[in-house]
């Protein structure tokens, strides 16, 4: 819904957040993506006007014991800032791989700075002209990647957001193998 509706602008915003939560609750999810990207984009100069929203949103959901997992591509100093300003303890990131591909891949950094505030992952590969690509075929490292989630000692779950290639069955076991190959040999 936020991706397609401002998240800070939308006139339907509170009523939206307590149907989703009420439908979470219901169906026992623990903890609730919210993507704000394209038309909900959240960056460096405007995160601030987030705050007043994502308060809302984050105390709603710990009432029903869901955590609040923001999937964003805010430089860490700024999700860092926008977690205190929220303040809630039920706020948290998602560490979109792929996402957080930058030009100078400080994806090892990141997660190292992130630490506790990482409750879950979405695995995707993209090329440096961030285009999504097969798992294993772009630009993400993914050694780095489970090196550093090794290191802070994360437990939490994972996704597969991939590309799908020419046969998803084949690529979807590629990927898997892959992944349990780099944590394997850490």
């Amino acid at each position: 819904y936020f991706i397609n509706h401002n998240f800070i602008k939308s006139k339907r915003f509170k009523k939206y957040i307590d149907v989703i939560i009420k439908n979470l609750s219901s169906i026992k999810i623990k903890i609730y993506v919210l993507a704000l990207l394209e038309k909900s984009e959240i960056n460096n100069e405007n995160f601030h006007y987030f705050a007043h929203n994502l308060r809302y949103v984050s105390k709603k959901l710990q009432e029903k014991n869901i955590k609040l997992a923001l999937e964003t591509n805010l430089d860490v100093k700024y999700i860092k800032e926008l977690i205190s300003l929220v303040d809630n303890k039920n706020l948290f990131i998602v560490y979109d791989t792929g996402n957080r591909l930058k030009k100078k891949n400080l994806q090892y950094q990141e997660i190292i700075e992130l630490k506790k505030l990482i409750c879950h992952v979405h695995l995707k590969d993209k090329n440096w002209t961030g285009q999504n690509v097969v798992l294993g075929s772009g630009s993400v490292d993914f050694k780095k990647i489970f090196k550093g989630l090794q290191k802070i000692n994360y437990n939490g779950k994972y996704t597969f957001e991939t590309n799908r290639g020419k046969d998803p069955i084949k690529t979807m076991n590629n990927n898997r193998n892959m992944i349990l190959n780099i944590i394997a040999n850490l």
